[in-house]
């Protein structure tokens, strides 16, 4: 998404004159259309309200909606993923700008605003920069390797890498995860190493190099990399993710629940994420160790499928105890879904339970008189076909 000088630019800042400064200048610098907001959640609600909005300018701290809240919204939304979007603020700390790289900025300004640099980053969002071209081929590199089209998605890097060498950082990292897609986990770890070697502060390739190395088994590689992420960018949930993963992989349960807390601190709203960390223990076949470390604190929040799907892994492995209590507290969410249903029967039938199994695959059945599995079962507890 290119600015031009018809394009709306959205100014959010709290402070009224901090607001006006940048409209004067903007106005100097010949972009007289402005829209102003006092918060994020006043900006979020007139980028969703006006499709003519080219620019967003924000300000890093400020109630209601902090800025980097509203980056992380935007880039959320079906039309913000590639709205040129820069950070006005005081803050020029790594961590900090290692967070909103992470996050998807386009670009800082850092008070007190210097006109020339001011023009030098409005210059760098129109059709003609490299900057700007270099997000068209990002997308278009992104579409290629969806297509299946890894090698001429690859020379399109390549290319743009061979006319602008001062991209050479962001291209190796593309390219790594280009690679990645791939299953080239040799040829991506070089890719990010040059990558690193040009930018050593670029967190999102230290996270992929983790990743890299956590393919290959290499979990203790894998934590340095990991680790060098974080040092960078300490707020950033998806890497406290990832360490706790590569630390569950390794059987170190308490660092990895410390990794899992930390992530879940930082973002505590955020129920998706409490789903996502079940399902990683799920996934490496470790509910008991679950329960021991989360029951108190992630359960209430937990939907009636992935206590299903716990509880189903418990059956597998003969925790009938376990299992039928988690069923329970599944059915208590989601009294009427027929699969807990079934699989609370199954359960109950491998207990010896067969009055209790069949109280639920009645009731499942009447909710979904055409469940095969059920009637099976059915069947073979009553004799009747």
């Amino acid at each position: 998404m290119m600015l031009s000088n018809e394009d709306y630019i959205l100014i959010v800042d709290d402070i009224g004159p901090a607001r006006q400064t940048v409209i004067n200048i903007l106005k100097v610098l010949g972009y007289p259309n402005v829209v102003e907001a006092v918060n994020g959640r006043e900006a979020l609600e007139k980028i969703q309200s006006n499709q003519n909005i080219g620019l967003v300018i924000s300000d890093w701290k400020m109630p209601v909606m902090s800025g980097i809240d509203l980056l992380t919204q935007v880039r959320n939304s079906d039309n913000g993923a590639n709205l040129p979007f820069l950070l006005l603020t005081s803050k020029n700390d790594v961590e900090d700008v290692a967070l909103a790289s992470d996050l998807g900025v386009t670009g800082y300004l850092v008070k007190p605003l210097d006109i020339k640099t001011f023009k030098s980053k409005l210059e760098s969002l129109t059709a003609s920069s490299p900057a700007s071209e270099l997000k068209e081929i990002i997308e278009e590199k992104n579409r290629l390797c969806a297509e299946g089209k890894f090698k001429e998605a690859g020379r399109l890097l390549l290319e743009f890498m061979q006319k602008n060498p001062d991209f050479e950082s962001r291209i190796c990292f593309e390219m790594g995860l280009m690679l990645e897609q791939e299953h080239k986990w040799t040829e991506a770890q070089k890719m990010v190493e040059r990558a690193l070697k040009k930018n050593s502060v670029m967190a999102r390739a230290w996270h992929l190099m983790a990743r890299l190395q956590g393919y290959q088994k290499k979990w203790d590689l894998a934590l340095k990399s990991i680790q060098e992420a974080i040092d960078i960018s300490a707020q950033n949930v998806d890497y406290r993710i990832f360490q706790g993963q590569v630390y569950l992989a390794g059987k170190q349960f308490v660092q990895a629940r410390a990794s899992f807390t930390t992530a879940l601190n930082l973002a505590p709203k955020d129920s998706e994420l409490k789903e996502l960390i079940c399902s990683i223990y799920l996934e490496l076949d470790l509910v008991g160790q679950f329960i021991k470390d989360f029951e108190a604190i992630l359960f209430p929040s937990l939907s009636g499928d992935t206590l299903n799907n716990m509880a189903v892994a418990l059956r597998k492995r003969d925790n009938l105890g376990d299992a039928l209590a988690l069923y329970r507290q599944a059915l208590k969410k989601d009294k009427d879904n027929p699969k807990i249903l079934y699989n609370a029967a199954a359960a109950q039938d491998k207990a010896g339970n067969k009055a209790a199994a069949l109280k639920y695959l009645t009731r499942a059945l009447q909710i979904k008189p055409e469940f095969h599995e059920a009637e099976t079962m059915m069947s073979r507890l009553t004799g009747v076909n």
